[in-house]
């Protein structure tokens, strides 16, 4: 039996998307591998908001001794070792003289925003959804995203602040290391902060509707506020709006 151990960044956002491998422990487990976190601590999130970098990362390699397999989580923009190239390298070349297989999980939901320094001295990275071509990865792209990259171009879109904003791209030496993860449908959307400390191992069952009830809206749009991502980013969703 190997033993896989979660360390991620302490948001509820990232909690939510790694309670997918909790949830199927007994799958993992059929298969030979244990799943675990770090520390008992970290099957709750801590309490703090998702839009707010989390400081204190409570890693107990230290104390804890050596690993099997380990998976890092930490959010390109929500958390201190995903802003810092320094700190996020510091962190994986210790980690990685203590565990026999060290993967780094990009939480990112697009196929960009990727933290490809760590492509190096990590053995797999995974994403939850890869471009068709990988070599693309070796190019730098507007705004970090394949499409911000065709909005700049084609319509002259642009957003300093996020341009501003550097990227890693890949060296094509380590693109075999590249894997495809769950991605967001494996998330519990539907369970409450409450909900969710209560019950680590479980998904929220949503409301089902059925097909033929009486609908009472018309139309309705589901996407994300377009000024949050800015003028490239969100251009599709505000043209959509």
């Amino acid at each position: 039996m190997r033993t896989i151990t979660l360390i991620y960044d302490g948001t509820f956002n990232t909690y939510r998307w790694l309670k997918a491998m909790m949830w199927a422990r007994n799958e993992f487990h059929d298969l030979g591998y244990k799943i675990k976190y770090a520390s008992i601590f970290d099957y709750v999130p801590y309490p703090k908001s998702t839009k707010v970098p989390y400081e204190g990362i409570k890693l107990k390699w230290d104390t804890i001794g050596r690993f099997d397999i380990v998976f890092l989580a930490f959010h390109h923009s929500q958390s201190i070792i995903g802003q810092n190239s320094e700190k996020r390298i510091a962190l994986v070349k210790s980690l990685k003289q203590k565990c026999k297989l060290l993967c780094w999980l990009d939480t990112a939901d697009s196929t960009g925003t990727c933290l490809f320094d760590v492509l190096p001295y990590v053995d797999l990275y995974f994403k939850k959804q890869l471009l068709k071509d990988t070599n693309l990865y070796t190019n730098e792209f507007y705004c970090a995203r394949l499409y911000s990259d065709y909005y700049h171009q084609k319509l002259g879109l642009t957003d300093e602040s996020l341009a501003s904003i550097h990227y890693h791209t890949a060296l094509k030496e380590y693109l075999h290391k590249l894997r495809v993860s769950w991605n967001v449908a494996f998330y519990d959307r539907m369970g409450g902060k409450t909900w969710i400390y209560k019950h680590p191992f479980k998904f929220a069952d949503p409301n089902v509707i059925e097909s033929d009830s009486e609908r009472t809206i018309d139309v309705h749009y589901g996407g994300s506020n377009p000024k949050v991502y800015g003028d490239v980013v969100g251009y599709q969703r505000k043209k959509n709006a």
